[in-house]
């Protein structure tokens, strides 16, 4: 008996592998056309967000601190330091508003309840190095993502899609951090969301199968 547990156990430690989340950057050159209605299809194309819930900012009323009811339901955005609601045409995805939202001298947090299998978000007007938190897990620099790029100030510099990996929980909570505290403030538009189920770490399925093939055999021969 002892000799199947310790097999069980090592197949699964062995299988067992240190889970993030997975992000992916698209540089505006090659996703965005315009912001009619055709261009932001083309858009969510190119960026896999077709079918998304689209949050476009455009009747968003900011207060320090918080965000008006007027977003998706669920969602909830919570800032310190100046904030705009702009309409800068450089850092438009979408319509003809942006949030402008100061994250030098704080942080910056989108939070849904229901939870998200997959986020996508536009950003622009990034200036210093500002790090991408999700559900706790650091994901790195905004300025180190392999499609950032900046060709002046105020503009659109990349978009991003935040999706699980197998074993990662549904994406609640997503902050953007500058440390040390720079004064930066970042543009966002176009956010958009998916909603589903996590899906169970590939070690969990296979202790499971284990488990019952070990269980069957082990009836087998007690019968």
């Amino acid at each position: 008996m002892k000799k199947y547990i310790l097999l069980i156990a090592t197949i699964v430690i062995s299988s067992l592998s240190l889970q993030a989340y997975t992000i992916t950057s698209f540089d505006p050159a090659n996703v965005f056309v315009d912001t009619t209605a055709s261009g932001v299809a083309s858009l969510d194309a190119a960026v896999g967000v077709t079918g998304y819930l689209i949050e476009d900012f455009e009747d968003t009323n900011l207060v320090s601190g918080a965000i008006d009811p007027t977003l998706i339901p669920g969602l909830t955005i919570s800032f310190t330091g100046p904030n705009d609601h702009g309409n800068s045409a450089n850092t438009l995805w979408d319509g003809s508003e942006h949030i402008d939202l100061n994250v030098g001298i704080g942080e910056i947090t989108f939070n849904y309840t229901p939870g998200a299998q997959s986020l996508g978000l536009g950003i622009g007007d990034v200036e210093s190095d500002v790090d991408i938190i999700v559900n706790g897990e650091n994901l790195g620099f905004i300025r180190s993502l392999p499609n950032y790029s900046r060709l002046a100030d105020s503009t659109r510099e990349v978009y991003i899609r935040i999706d699980l990996e197998a074993g990662d929980d549904l994406i609640t909570e997503l902050r953007f951090v500058s440390i040390p505290q720079t004064g930066d403030a970042l543009t966002f538009d176009h956010l958009a969301i998916l909603n589903g189920t996590p899906v169970p770490e590939p070690s969990s399925i296979l202790l499971l199968s284990i488990c019952g093939a070990f269980l069957g055999c082990f009836r087998k021969k007690l019968g």
